[in-house]
């Protein structure tokens, strides 16, 4: 039980770890892309008007795009690392319960039978709308 335990602190620790290496990648790539555009529309507002405007417009679409596929894709990380530590935490409380009912009397196993049906069946809805979400 102190194993399954210390398996879910240390899921738990390195989702958090991967979140927050996730979420300042995607800070540094957004605060480089702005810092690209605010220099490549500057430099082109003191070049030629006609050519500024078009080169100012491909930047800001560029970077709209930019921003929003990072936006996508961190959410998407998200998404995933929580639903892979919920999915880690219940295999864990089911198998500690188990193992508690198993040990204690004959007469819960009806109830741990239920229990695993139960959560087997909410683990597979939760991949499912987890993959069509995704």
């Amino acid at each position: 039980m102190l194993v399954a335990i210390e398996e879910v602190v240390v899921v738990v620790v390195v989702v958090v770890v991967v979140v927050v290496v996730v979420v300042v990648a995607v800070v540094v790539v957004v605060v480089v892309v702005v810092v690209v555009v605010v220099v490549v529309v500057s430099s082109s507002s003191s070049s030629s008007s006609s050519s500024s405007s078009s080169s100012s417009i491909v930047v800001v679409v560029v970077v709209v795009v930019v921003v929003v596929v990072v936006v996508v894709v961190v959410v998407v990380v998200v998404v995933v690392v929580v639903v892979v530590v919920v999915e880690v935490v219940v295999v864990v409380v089911v198998v500690v319960v188990v193992v508690v009912v198993i040990s204690s009397s004959s007469s819960s196993r009806v109830v741990v039978v239920v229990v695993v049906v139960v959560v087997v069946v909410v683990e597979v809805v939760v991949v499912v709308v987890v993959v069509v979400v995704v």
